[in-house]
């Protein structure tokens, strides 16, 4: 059952991806001012960016396609089969953002810089509210990504991260 839900997702999941990057225009103890006009207010985020020049924003989606067929099988009372396929979509998704981390690092190898780790709106003291404007700079709009009223984002298998881009130590 597994391997055909495996399969299965291979057939609905399409996976999408926004990239931003900015350079870092002022830091302030509690705020971090990417251009154009993005200003995150999180201790922990200007901490990670402290020595950065640069940062670079992305929002990852798996879709719509994966829910809506998991929303049928619960229809259906096919729980087991629903479960299955929220756990590969849980799996796809953060396996997309490690790809894309993993694009950015290249990147930034090539331009003799490093990177710092990847952090996401709702961690640490970076407010889930925080993630309405930085997927509005992220223009993650345009893969579909929106958010609730509570800054959930839609579809449920998306994931946004900034990470901070630093001349080699």
């Amino acid at each position: 059952m597994i391997k055909d839900e495996i399969d299965l997702s291979r057939r609905i999941i399409s996976p999408k991806q926004v990239v931003a990057y900015s350079k870092i225009s002022r830091h302030e103890p509690v705020t971090v001012n990417l251009e154009p006009g993005l200003a995150i207010k999180s201790i922990r985020i200007s901490e990670l960016l402290s020595d950065c020049e640069s940062a670079c924003g992305f929002a990852v989606t798996l879709g719509y396609h994966l829910e809506e067929k998991i929303r049928v099988l619960l229809a259906q009372k096919n729980t087991v089969r629903a479960l299955v396929l929220d756990a590969i979509g849980s799996v796809v998704a953060e396996e997309l953002a490690e790809l894309t981390n993993a694009q950015v690092k290249e990147d930034a190898a090539r331009n003799g810089m490093v990177t710092t780790m990847r952090f996401s709106p709702g961690y640490g003291d970076w407010h889930l509210s925080g993630q309405k404007d930085f997927l509005a700079w992220l223009g993650a709009g345009q893969i579909g990504i929106k958010l609730t009223d509570n800054f959930q984002m839609l579809p449920e298998k998306s994931v946004s991260a900034i990470i901070g881009i630093k001349n080699k130590e």
